[in-house]
């Protein structure tokens, strides 16, 4: 981003007036733009207050809302009026291995070396957090562990097999691209691990400008384009001309 009268692009956005902070943040300006995915949020609340169980999968394309979804889900749960204990992993980096995968988790495994003979393999972890408080776990961007690779499905293997074991006691609810999910799926058919599917639809165009003009609203700036109009265009002729082209 170019800032008026500067010969260098701005390098933090904490250089900007506060106003366009707010209206460039990631968060939904309002989350009745999102409304439609948003209101799968209440399966995993309803999740969490009956006790039941339950592991979601949350797929989407790239840009089309997953972390902002996870967002509005943390603060849903943070919101009522016994909140539950939420843990959120974002993977980062390319799991390729069972130990990988099990020291993504090892942060959370609170339990470990409570005399059940600290056995590191993915089974115990998941009798572990069966044990332990209840708890909602994200885990975020797991195509990080769905490889195209020999062998490339042994992380994601042995988060599956942590999941299954603790799914008595923890809400797990885990992130994918659209491509990770059907690879998974492909290659898994045998595992029905999720219990919802939560898919988030792409914006269209009435979306995305409802949010473009929901954003603008909340920093105070009305938005024109008449600068960016060519009053000696004729229009007409350009349709024309584009119509015989095609």
């Amino acid at each position: 981003r170019q800032a008026p009268g500067l010969s260098q692009p701005v390098s933090s956005v904490n250089e900007l007036a506060p106003a366009l902070r707010e209206a460039l943040s990631e968060q939904p300006a309002n989350v009745d733009a999102l409304i439609g995915p948003l209101l799968d949020l209440d399966q995993v609340v309803d999740a969490v207050q009956s006790n039941a169980t339950a592991a979601f999968a949350i797929v989407g394309a790239a840009g089309v809302g997953k972390s902002t979804w996870i967002g509005a889900l943390h603060a849903r749960l943070a919101a009522l009026e016994t909140p539950p204990q939420v843990d959120c992993i974002r993977i980062t980096h390319r799991i390729h291995d069972a130990d990988s995968a099990l020291a993504l988790l090892a942060p959370l495994d609170a339990l470990r070396g409570d005399g059940d003979g600290d056995d590191d393999g993915a089974a115990a972890m998941g009798d572990r957090f069966a044990r332990g408080p209840r708890r909602v776990i994200i885990l975020d961007d797991v195509g990080c562990c769905v490889l195209k690779a020999m062998d490339g499905m042994v992380g994601f293997d042995t988060l599956a097999t942590v999941i299954a074991r603790s799914l008595s006691n923890v809400v797990w609810v885990l992130t994918f691209s659209d491509h990770a999910y059907r690879r998974m799926k492909q290659l898994r058919l045998e595992r029905d691990l999720f219990t919802h599917v939560v898919q988030l639809r792409e914006w269209d165009e009435q979306r995305i400008g409802a949010l473009i003009y929901d954003r603008m609203e909340r920093a105070g700036v009305t938005p024109h384009f008449d600068d960016l109009i060519d009053p000696d265009l004729d229009l007409a002729d350009s349709f024309a001309e584009a119509t015989r082209v095609a």
